[in-house]
């Protein structure tokens, strides 16, 4: 009977460790679910004076009444426990309790229970090792190192207890005691996988990286299917500044069907930062092509805008048409972002009349985008059509946003336009207006260089008007 509820008990914690287990962290999974961690419960069980509290002849009477019924009237036991339980009852009764408790998968009344019994007796071994493992579960990660560290002063020095608390370890930001509590977990439990996973996690944490990424050479040596390790690898690599061994590593991952979005992403990152535009545009395509769960339409957006920058053109016009071949009803905002960038692309390329179709489409959509108002008006004024740089500035001024910015640039158009100006009064009254945009400017955004470019105007009206 006891056999039963202890594996009970242990294959819910196992459970319950696989759930939390984070995407980005190498928590151990398999071993809570093994016979070695059943086992190494059970063993637990095993009653040393020392560590245990001594039982009156009645309370032995009432536990033999109650045990044969606790696997399958679990309710009835817990009952007639309560009924009998005082403050004054050994503390083996809150115990029995605590694990009942437990079994119900009520995890804060196990806590109390079991706290209650390490109240009454200190050094309560069985009870630190399961309010260690209650502890983890409720992601109290301090308190469980607490117990988990007494449960081995106490003597109960297994495999199942370092690992558990390596990762308790590593929760609570302690690295350098997780690789200790790791590294005797391995030594007492050498062919358990996830103790070397936690190990070199916890030497990645420190930037141990060249440590971390032979380690894991290992553990993918012998493990060459699985893809978590892999990944795990590339991180190192990356650690240990080393980023085409982690496009390596991610490739492998890419022929093997198990890159993620965010692996491919990084993929194209890596290859954008060596400057391999080709394939950073590949890995960036690819990462919309994973089946069932594509890149998300911001990262890929993002991918656009970093190639945009380093002027890799055809990688950003395939992007691109990816993005919209995946995403056809894509966030109005997010198409507007790729179709700036598209223009832009456009205007370097000296293809205006395409930057140009896609601006207005953006500023028939959105009349007070003042980013695509300015678009509009840097390129009008780089052509012949001065006259439409100047419609556009002059929109500009009535968005907050670029009004500043469009004061001086409007103020450039006009001062170059008086210039070519041979009426002296139609000169000035532009001078003026040029003098009354860059005060406006100044007051909004206050700059040393405008202040002084402002001055050597109103020197210049004070000339012209003085002549």
């Amino acid at each position: 009977m006891r056999k039963l509820i202890v594996a009970c008990i242990g294959v819910a914690c196992a459970s319950c460790l696989y759930q939390a287990r984070a995407a980005d962290e190498l928590y151990p999974a398999d071993y809570f679910r093994s016979p070695q961690f059943r086992k190494a419960f059970l063993a637990s069980l095993g009653v040393k004076t020392e560590v245990e509290p001594k039982l009156t002849e009645e309370e032995q009477h009432y536990l033999s009444q109650i045990e044969p019924h606790l696997a399958d009237a679990l309710d009835d036991s817990l009952a007639a426990l309560l009924k009998i339980t005082t403050p004054e009852s050994t503390a083996r009764f809150d115990y029995e309790l605590g694990i009942l408790y437990f079994r119900k998968n009520d995890l804060v009344s196990a806590e109390q229970w079991l706290t209650k019994a390490v109240t009454k007796f200190e050094r309560f071994l069985r009870a630190h090792q399961n309010l260690g493992r209650i502890f983890y579960r409720l992601e109290k990660h301090a308190r469980a190192v607490d117990h988990i560290t007494k449960a081995l002063a106490l003597g109960q020095a297994d495999e199942e207890l370092y690992g558990l608390l390596g990762i308790c370890y590593m929760a609570t930001g302690q690295a350098l005691s997780a690789e200790s509590a790791f590294r005797s977990a391995v030594m007492l439990g050498p062919k358990t996988l996830d103790w070397k996973m936690g190990l070199a996690q916890a030497i990645s944490k420190q930037g141990k990286a060249a440590e971390a990424v032979a380690l894991f050479g290992e553990l993918i040596q012998a493990n060459p299917s699985r893809a978590d390790l892999i990944g795990f690898q590339a991180m190192a690599h990356l650690a240990n500044k080393a980023p085409l061994e982690a496009a390596k590593n991610l490739e492998v991952l890419a022929m093997m069907g198990k890159a993620t979005p965010k692996q491919l992403s990084d993929l194209g990152d890596i290859y954008l930062n060596e400057s391999i535009y080709a394939l950073a545009g590949s890995a960036y395509l690819r990462s919309l092509q994973v089946k069932d769960s594509p890149a998300s339409p911001e990262s890929a957006l993002r991918a656009v805008e970093l190639l945009a920058a380093r002027g890799a053109v055809d990688e950003v016009q395939m992007l691109a048409s990816g993005i919209q071949d995946t995403f056809p009803q894509m966030d109005p905002a997010l198409k507007t972002r790729m179709m700036k960038t598209q223009a832009r692309v456009a205007i370097a390329q000296e293809k205006g009349e395409d930057a140009v179709a896609l601006l207005k489409e953006i500023h028939a959509a959105n009349p007070l985008d003042g980013e695509v108002i300015m678009l509009l008006a840097d390129h009008f004024s780089k052509s012949d059509e001065k006259e439409q740089a100047v419609f556009y500035l002059e929109r500009a001024l009535k968005v907050p946003t670029v009004e500043a910015q469009a004061s001086v640039k409007l103020a450039q158009a006009v001062i170059s336009q008086s210039s070519r100006e041979t009426d002296k009064n139609k000169r000035s009254s532009q001078l003026q207006r040029a003098i009354e945009l860059i005060k406006r400017a100044n007051e909004l955004k206050p700059n040393e260089a405008l202040a002084r470019y402002l001055s050597d105007l109103e020197r210049s009206l004070s000339k012209m008007r003085g002549g």
